[in-house]
Order: structure tokens, then C-alpha cells, then sequence
């Protein structure tokens, strides 16, 4: 098939390449041959984890790196509208749910093959298998049909509109059928974007232009790119000082005035479409039950951590998603600081003061979002006076994670999620979808609220939905508690030009050059 003639094609792009780089390799060690003027070097602050399949994991690092290696069908411009991308075209048939999509011809994967209607049919097959990370955004399985190579249908087996079916194009990573076919998705990443994964050493991975990309235009403005989680957000911004480093993210708040007063540094502040929550683990323990949940969620001072602890660097939350999310709406009911009432609802619960209230273990991070072990620790003192026994255990963020996606470590656990694509089920379906990616809950109205407010395509009548049917449920069920949205802060070599940061967090490393 198309593998044995991209064998052929790849030897010839790999000679094209260190024709062209003047046998340059990316430095494997990170040392001094990695911040040369020839290659970009970013700064991670959170660990790559598990597959190389988009479909395999929910970890904000891997979506950052697959935002640069893989390409879209679909694409935004500077307003957010959509506009052609690997697809030069697409129209909804007389149905009102089947799409037909019309690709650009002679794009070419990393390997040297051809990407085609093949491959789009088998990405939105394996996308939307009920096994993927993305089947709660895209509400159920796909289906397609080939009309010719460079033409395609696709529609949902529920055979309703999807109201974000645009904003999972643009997301969503374009695979080449041969490797779903292959099974060898877990083991390296073979896109069509401007960067060419090469391989993944000492937590770094190394990335060089594609030669064949297919929109000279937004090609590589850099021949390599090194991306490279560093945990401490003290050694990144030494890094970005000495000039080992020319981009790195999450900046503590004490370090700003620092970089500040640097030159050599630009400091940049974003509003992210990232929430953060209070996760309970709704199948362990005493999380099964609503009244403890909630207690919980009115013990939380979440003004104090905002305005203090995190000196204004977020934005109080009021509802289930950021106040950037295109259907924010806020939620009524949200539980707002009120020791009395989590009191109250501790007796309800038949835990008068706490008695008979096993100790519960919350699980935190630290290095990737800032202030999270001073605002848990201050979560306990507060939980504490109400009568709650807290064990806080705070990990690294690579030990971290794996517990937030394990259902059984810990009976609390506190995460931010940030909306790297742009469609608001990326948070809603994936948090509250049955079951829940981090909480594992499972509510059959919930799930109808989620049909109901995902097939909606009046975005008016769609929040509608989402204030008035779907909010009330996820106020009364409580199975995520909604802290703040989150306020970021990057920092770059003053002399970076082309950089934006989206308000998905996603960076087009492409577009970066040193002045």
C-alpha cells in the first residue's frame, strides 16, 4: 500500500534534508548545541506522558507538541472564523448532519505518503471509537464514505447535527490510515504539520522543518525545534536567561517583576481558556456520596486563593467553564465559601462535625501550575475547621497525573484543564460525559442534558441549554468543583518574533524565529 512507496519517498526527503540543513542533527543532549540560532528550544512545564496517539491521552504537553506535528482539516483565522485547512472546502448535504469535504490535493505525510480520503475516513474512525480520549467531544461514533480520493462524507450514528463539528476539525490531528491500520500510533507521531517529529530523549522531543510541507506559507521558520519539559519553574527561567532557552511557560508569579527587569526578556500575560477544578473520585469511598461532595465544595475559601494567594494571577470561576469559552454562561448555585452551610451539610450527611468520617487523601501537584501546593495546603486548613481529616500528598507533576486519571488513588485531587480545541465539550463532555475522565461519574440526565445541548446548533438556544438544563444538574450532582480560571504567564527571548498565544494555550512553534 502507501507505506512500501513512502519507504522510497522518506529515503529521498531525509537526503533532501541534510542536503539542505548542511548535516546539522538536533543535540541530543541539550547542552549548548540546542539553543544555536538554527534551533528553537521551548521549555515545557508539564511531562509528556503515555501514547503517541492523539486518541490516547488527555495530556496538555503531547497536545501542544501534536498542535505543531500533525495538521488540521480545518483552520482558524485571526477572528476566529473558520477557514480551509487540509480541506480546501466542505458543505452540509440536504440530511442536516452528513458533511462532505473536499481535500487538497498532493499533501504529504512525514513518511513520504500521500494523504488522502483513506486517511481521513480511518482518522475519524479511530477518533471516535468509544475507546478514544476524544469520544466524549464527539458524542458518539462517526461513519464516512469515499466518494473519490480527494472527497469524503462523514455523520454521526445518532444522526443528529453536531454543533462543534467545525471546531473538532480544527482540532482534531489528521493520522495516516497505514499506521491505524499498523497499530503504530503508540510509537512515534507521523503527521503532515510545518515539524517533523525525529525522536524523544531525556524528556525533550526533537523536531526539524518538513521539507514537504504543503503550505509553503506557514512553513518552519526554523530548520529545528527542541521542546523539553523542565519540572522546575526556577531552572526554566534560568534557562531563558542564560539564553539556553528561548520560550518557557507557566512563569511564577514571584519571578515576574524579575523578568521584568530583564532586557533580554519579554514577559507575556494570557487569559487561557483553562479552568481549575477540585476533582472527587465519585466511585470511591465516601466521594459516592452528593452531601459530602458538596460540603466539601462550600469549605473551599476560593476569593482567598484568587486574591491572595495567587495575587489576582486568575479569575474567580462561575460556572463549568472559563469566562473565554465561546458558551460561557455563568452557573446558579455554584457553592460559594460558606463554613456554615458545609457544616450543615456534613450533619445532613450523618458526619456530624465529621464524626465517623474516614481520612480523605487529596492529591496535588507542583511545578506546573503555580501556587498549587500553597492554595492546597490552605484547602485544608479550611476543610479542616469544618471538620473534615485531610492527608495531602503533593507530587511532581509526571507522579501527579497519573494519579488524576486513576480511578482508585486518592479521593480528591485538584487539576486545571485547559481547552485545546476551541469546542466547549471539550470540557463539558469530557468532565460530566458518563464516565467522567478524571471523576468517573455517570448520570444518565446528565449524559441527555450533554446530547441535547452538543446537537443544538443556535449557539443562542445552545446556552440556553447549558444554563438552564445541563448547569442545574452539575450544580446539584457535584462531581468537579470549579476554583478559578486561570490567568498564564509566559516569558521569551525579547528578540522572538511571530509568537501568539492562542486562548487554547496552543503555540504554532512554526511561526517562531530569533530576530
Amino acid at each position: 500500500m502507501k507505506k512500501f512507496l513512502a519507504l522510497f519517498l522518506a529515503l529521498l526527503m531525509t537526503m533532501a534534508v541534510v542536503t539542505g540543513c548542511g548535516n546539522k542533527e538536533p543535540a541530543a543532549d541539550g547542552g549548548d548545541d540546542a539553543a544555536t540560532t538554527d534551533t528553537l528550544v521551548v521549555l515545557s512545564s508539564g511531562a509528556f506522558q503515555g501514547t503517541w496517539d492523539p486518541t490516547g491521552n488527555t495530556i496538555l504537553s503531547n497536545k501542544h507538541l501534536e498542535w505543531v506535528v500533525f495538521d488540521h482539516l480545518i483552520r482558524k483565522d485571526a477572528n476566529g472564523n473558520h477557514v480551509p485547512g487540509m480541506a480546501e472546502s466542505w458543505e452540509y448535504m440536504e440530511d442536516g448532519y452528513t458533511l462532505q469535504i473536499k481535500l487538497r490535493e498532493g499533501i504529504k505525510f512525514h513518511d513520504g505518503s500521500t494523504f488522502d480520503a483513506e486517511d481521513v475516513a480511518a482518522t475519524i474512525a479511530w477518533t471516535t471509537r468509544p475507546e478514544s480520549s476524544r469520544y466524549g467531544d464527539w458524542g458518539c461514533k462517526w461513519e464516512s464514505e469515499i466518494v473519490d480520493p480527494l472527497t469524503i462524507k462523514i455523520w454521526p450514528t445518532n444522526q443528529m447535527p453536531c454543533a462543534e463539528l467545525y471546531d473538532l476539525l480544527y482540532v482534531d490531528a489528521m493520522l495516516s490510515a497505514d499506521d491505524v491500520a499498523a497499530g503504530t500510533l503508540n510509537d512515534t507521531m507521523n503527521g503532515t504539520g510545518a515539524y517533523k517529529f525525529v525522536k524523544f530523549e531525556n524528556e525533550t522531543a526533537y523536531l526539524e522543518a518538513f521539507a514537504d510541507y504543503w503550505d509553503p506559507a506557514n512553513a518552519a521558520k526554523m530548520p529545528f525545534c527542541e521542546y523539553k519539559y523542565v519540572a522546575e519553574s526556577s531552572t526554566r527561567m534560568a534557562a531563558l536567561q542564560t539564553g539556553e532557552a528561548h520560550l518557557i511557560e507557566r512563569v511564577d508569579i514571584e519571578q515576574v517583576p524579575v523578568l521584568e527587569a530583564d532586557p533580554t526578556v519579554e514577559v507575556i500575560k494570557a487569559y487561557v481558556d483553562e479552568q481549575k477544578y477540585m476533582i472527587f473520585k465519585c466511585t470511591q469511598g465516601v466521594m459516592q456520596e452528593e452531601l459530602v461532595r458538596k460540603a466539601i465544595s462550600y469549605a473551599i475559601d476560593r476569593e482567598t486563593i484568587v486574591n491572595d494567594i495567587l495575587q489576582g494571577y486568575g479569575v474567580l470561576a462561575d460556572a463549568y467553564t472559563s469566562h473565554v469559552n465561546p458558551m460561557y454562561v455563568p452557573a446558579e448555585g455554584l457553592p460559594t465559601y460558606d463554613p456554615a452551610k458545609a457544616a450543615a451539610l456534613l450533619e445532613e450527611a450523618g458526619y456530624p462535625g465529621g464524626e465517623g468520617l474516614p481520612k480523605i487523601k487529596y492529591i496535588t501537584s507542583t511545578g506546573l501550575y503555580p501556587k498549587t501546593k500553597e492554595y492546597a495546603e490552605y484547602i485544608v486548613s479550611t476543610l479542616t475547621e469544618v471538620g473534615f481529616d485531610i492527608e495531602l500528598v503533593v507530587e511532581e507533576t509526571a507522579i501527579w497525573e497519573q494519579h488524576l486519571y486513576e480511578e482508585d488513588s486518592c479521593l480528591m485531587c485538584d487539576t486545571g484543564w485547559m481547552n485545546v480545541g476551541g469546542a466547549t465539550n471539550f470540557i463539558l463532555g469530557t468532565h460530566y460525559r458518563g464516565p467522567g475522565r478524571c471523576n468517573f461519574s455517570s448520570y444518565p440526565e446528565v449524559d441527555a442534558a450533554l446530547d441535547a445541548e452538543s446537537t443544538c446548533t443556535d449557539p443562542a438556544a445552545r446556552k440556553d441549554i447549558i444554563q438552564n438544563q445541563l448547569y442545574p444538574l452539575l450544580v446539584e450532582t457535584n462531581t468537579n468543583m470549579p476554583l478559578f480560571d486561570s490567568v498564564l504567564v509566559y516569558a521569551c527571548s525579547a528578540n522572538m518574533q511571530g509568537l501568539e498565544i492562542m486562548p487554547t494555550s496552543n503555540i504554532n512553534f512554526a511561526a517562531l524565529s530569533l530576530g
